[in-house]
């Protein structure tokens, strides 16, 4: 898979719960699939305060053993085939935050 953009990558292969701090916290709850999250750096962006976005194992079904883009509004999985899935991560965000 080509990485479009450069940002920090880690591995969360069968991970409970995986903090990234880059530039702002995620907290990526219950995630459990074995390939890297991608935090894009762009600093013109500003996330949500403390935004701690919430993954279930559904979400990742359509794309196993795949690379997931984290972006301000959205997380892609792309697949080895160029075709990309989105979800907003928008209601995830501001229930994290509300909560």
């Amino acid at each position: 898979v080509t990485h479009i953009y450069p940002g920090l990558f880690a591995e969360c292969e069968f991970l409970e719960t995986l903090e990234i701090r880059s530039p702002t916290s995620f907290r990526i709850h219950g995630a459990s699939f074995g390939n890297l999250v991608y935090i894009s750096p762009l600093t013109n962006v500003q996330f949500a305060s403390a935004c701690r976005v919430t993954l279930d194992r559904d979400a990742f079904q359509c794309c196993p053993d795949l690379v997931c883009m984290f972006m301000p509004d959205a997380f892609y999985c792309v697949l080895e085939g160029g075709v990309r899935r989105a979800w907003s991560a928008h209601e995830r965000c501001a229930a994290s935050n509300n909560a």
